[in-house]
């Protein structure tokens, strides 16, 4: 049975999950704007460099939500080859709070919400999303601003 107090966690767990998402959207669109001004480009080098930076962000998000392996029981060492191998098992089972999600729990929606970190969906899943986020809008700039 659902309750409130279930349906109420669960709501600011998506509501901190759709603003990180959003944040890490607009921030895209920003620097893909301002790649798009310095080089003397249009609204097309603005959807394609969304669009590729929305695969990134995807190829990324889907290697963090990557399980930990049965076999290994410290944890997971990262595929990344800028991480250098090092353990992020830490990182993604207990939900740190990293300095990007704590800038985006002071925007207006989370600074009111009472969510403690170890509740929140992991960096992976809030990644993943913000792919779909940023795809979405690549679709919708090329749909409605490029002829």
């Amino acid at each position: 049975m659902i309750t409130s107090v279930t349906l109420r966690f669960r709501l600011y767990q998506v509501l901190d999950a759709a603003t990180y998402a959003g944040v890490l959207t607009l921030l895209v669109f920003a620097g893909s704007y301002a790649v798009s001004l310095v080089f003397g480009s249009g609204w097309l080098a603005v959807e394609f460099l969304m669009f590729l930076a929305g695969w990134v962000l995807f190829a990324y998000g889907t290697l963090m939500l990557r399980p930990t392996p049965p076999w290994n029981d410290q944890g997971r060492s990262s595929m990344l080859p800028w991480d250098g191998g090092r353990d992020i098992a830490e990182e993604n089972d207990d939900r740190t709070e990293t300095t990007f999600q704590r800038a985006v729990g002071t925007l207006p929606p989370l600074r009111w919400l009472d969510l403690p970190v170890d509740h929140r969906l992991s960096t992976g899943t809030k990644v993943f999303l913000s792919s779909i986020f940023v795809l979405v809008a690549s679709f919708l700039i090329e749909r409605f601003l490029v002829v």
